[in-house]
């Protein structure tokens, strides 16, 4: 292997485990659509109109 390979192969390792801890920090804080807390409807009176 050469020099020019090894370097290449040195950044696209940094580069894939920069962009691996990205995705998995950003996971984190995220929640899934489908795990949120559903929000209640705004309790309000209804007025009668006579």
């Amino acid at each position: 292997m050469t020099k020019s390979q090894k370097t290449f192969l040195t950044a696209a390792l940094i580069f894939l485990a920069i962009v691996l801890y990205i995705a998995w920090d950003m996971s984190q804080r995220t929640t899934a659509p489908w795990n949120k807390h559903k929000k209640e409807p705004a309790k309000t009176e209804v007025q009668k109109q006579d």
